[in-house]
């Protein structure tokens, strides 16, 4: 077992997982942004390549129970917080990241709902 141990079941750690995801889209978007690249520039091939090395960096200390769903809620915290980034950046607003944790997390709830 790695370092530590998230379980999925948590709300706590289940939090963790979308804010590292979404710290490291964040800071992906603000580079590109600061360094004069246009944040939007990332197409959905290149955001998935950094998404999933920021993934296999978090996943390398942690494990976790379901291992298959913290990383496609892993993946898609960080697509959702980088297109946020995009939107908001450059009319000078930075994404409250807890904000959109709370609304990934409705999101997911709803889509359970569907089912």
């Amino acid at each position: 077992m790695n370092g530590q141990f998230y379980s999925i079941a948590s709300d706590f750690q289940r939090a963790a997982i979308i804010q590292v995801a979404m710290r490291r889209a964040g800071e992906i978007a603000r580079e590109s942004f600061y360094h004069g690249l246009m944040v939007g520039d990332l197409g959905e091939a290149e955001l998935a390549l950094f998404a999933e090395d920021a993934w296999g960096r978090f996943s390398t200390s942690v494990t976790f129970d379901y291992p298959d769903y913290a990383h496609d809620l892993f993946l898609r915290a960080y697509r959702m917080a980088y297109h946020a980034h995009a939107d908001d950046l450059p009319r000078g607003i930075h994404p409250n990241t807890y904000v959109l944790a709370e609304l990934l997390e409705e999101e997911i709830r709803q889509e359970h709902n569907h089912r």
